[in-house]
């Protein structure tokens, strides 16, 4: 037989510019995942489920007071989610990340040579 809790919690979204904080109460079974909860607080603020490709999006959680990212398969029984925590729902991004276009691109000169860093913004040379 799983625990229920009850907890009281505020929510940021951070992928939101004008997050205003939302106290909600949440009430579930401890071994529910932080993943389940993520998803759930995401409903709540309006927050797609899905890409615009159809795909899941998975939304994650950090605790303010302790800075912790909870890990998606956790349990809550297992976090550290205190009542009144401030909690800020973490928005994946709706796309894969891709390498950059100059990272496939063949070396212009045809040397071989490894690919550079170069700096945007030259750094000032001491005596000048």
């Amino acid at each position: 037989m799983s625990a229920t809790f009850t907890l009281a919690l505020t929510v940021l979204d951070s992928g939101s510019a004008q997050s205003n904080p939302e106290d909600v109460l949440i009430r579930g079974n401890a071994e529910q995942t932080v993943r389940e909860l993520a998803q759930r607080l995401a409903a709540y603020l309006g927050r797609p489920s899905s890409s615009s490709a159809a795909e899941p999006l998975r939304y994650g959680l950090r605790v303010e007071r302790t800075g912790e990212q909870l890990r998606p398969d956790a349990p809550l029984s297992s976090v550290d989610l205190l009542e009144g925590d401030r909690v800020i729902l973490l928005v994946p991004r709706g796309a894969e990340r891709r390498r950059p276009r100059w990272a496939d691109d063949p070396d212009p000169d045809a040397t071989g040579a490894a690919p550079q860093v170069i700096p945007l913004r030259r750094r000032p040379t001491a005596g000048v």
